[in-house]
């Protein structure tokens, strides 16, 4: 358990006044999911979260996990330790939990490619508990490579988040059975009405063994319809003190970080790779800030190391940068938003919808420019 938010869960789990729907609302370091899983493991006993997951928690993602993914290879790469090991494969268990059967409707599923591949993830992780050394690096590092594909992260969807399709298929495996099953959705506020609607009467008539936790990051944005089903927990985030001691007891890390995402973000880049998205960060400022388009050559050559795999650490590097500036005055407050807005719009477009990284920060500049 990450702090003590979880002790008012457990305290209602042990009087049995604890509903099947559940609200865990908090900020993006309040540690929501690992909550969520520790109150699974509250419920049942004889597994492991290592060794003997508990079979039925179904984990519908709203962010993709890629960050997570890398950090945890390539500190377990780097230091070839128990806790690297443990961190590797705690994250790749969060990971398949996105591929619950439940998630296949009547058993099937057009994806049934990438099922089968997180069924040899799950298989090579078996094996990985068991070597030591050199070989189970070289086994973590089989795993990562299927497991860090852009398909296999985003389940083949252009979008992630829970579906229509998906939330009805989880609800009719849930009703095939009473026993024990966990639901966990992450932001549901963020997902289409489709997928909100869909879900309003499992939570205000759960099947019976099904527990339906959402996982809110901007509980405020929830539809009342859904607040009126759910009890909500809030679970504050870590101060900087106790997120950094928790980051030193798990992780030895040395330095001090502002957020997860920051630890995540050093960890999986390398001195090179985050040097070259601080540059092209304050290349793009910078031309704002001169109120002109850049000139082509020199953007192309602040592009030239860009790679879609990485593409999801330019916007958290880029969004420091811009903080940084309008605390120091060279932006306007409503102009960091506007930026960051034109920005956070054609990051997504090109994530989406694979857009080309040099005509979607054009079209950012660009929008951007017009704030002047």
């Amino acid at each position: 358990m990450i702090g003590n938010a979880l002790e008012r869960v457990l305290s209602d789990l042990e009087s049995s006044k604890l509903p099947q729907s559940l609200l865990f609302a908090g900020g993006d370091d309040s540690f929501l999911f690992e909550n969520a899983i520790d109150l699974v493991y509250g419920m049942t006993s004889g597994y492991d979260k290592i060794r003997k997951p508990y079979p039925d928690v179904i984990y519908a993602p709203e962010s993709d996990g890629k960050m997570m993914l890398d950090a945890s290879y390539k500190y377990y790469a780097s230091t070839k330790t128990d806790r690297g090991k443990r961190f590797f494969i705690s994250t790749l268990r969060r990971l398949l939990m996105q591929y619950h059967s439940a998630f296949q409707r009547d058993g099937k599923d057009q994806k049934d490619v990438l099922y089968a591949k997180a069924a040899d993830v799950d298989e090579l992780l078996g094996s990985l508990i068991e070597k030591e050394g050199d070989d189970a690096i070289q086994i973590a590092g089989g795993i990562y490579n299927i497991a860090s594909s852009e398909d296999f992260i985003s389940k083949g969807k252009k979008k992630a988040g829970l579906t229509m399709e998906e939330a009805r298929s989880v609800i009719s495996y849930a009703e095939k059975s009473s026993s024990l099953k966990f639901f966990l959705i992450e932001n549901l506020e963020d997902l289409g009405e489709s997928v909100r609607n869909a879900l309003l009467k499992t939570l205000e008539e759960p099947p019976e063994g099904l527990y339906t936790i959402l996982l809110s990051k901007n509980s405020e944005r929830m539809m009342k319809t859904i607040l009126s089903r759910v009890r909500k927990y809030y679970f504050p985030n870590l101060s900087n003190a106790e997120l950094n001691s928790y980051l030193k007891e798990s992780y030895l890390t040395r330095k001090n970080y502002d957020s997860l995402s920051a630890f995540y973000m050093d960890t999986a880049l390398t001195a090179e790779e985050k040097e070259n998205f601080y540059s092209l960060s304050a290349f793009l400022l910078e031309s704002i800030g001169k109120a002109k388009m850049p000139d082509a050559k020199a953007m192309n050559e602040k592009l030239s190391f860009f790679d879609k795999g990485k593409a999801r650490y330019f916007m958290p590097i880029f969004t420091e940068e811009l903080k940084k500036r309008v605390s120091d005055g060279k932006f306007e407050y409503w102009m960091g938003n506007k930026i960051l807005n034109a920005f956070s719009s054609s990051y997504m477009d090109h994530i989406i919808y694979s857009t080309n990284i040099r005509v979607a920060l054009d079209g950012a500049l660009r929008e951007a420019l017009t704030c002047r």
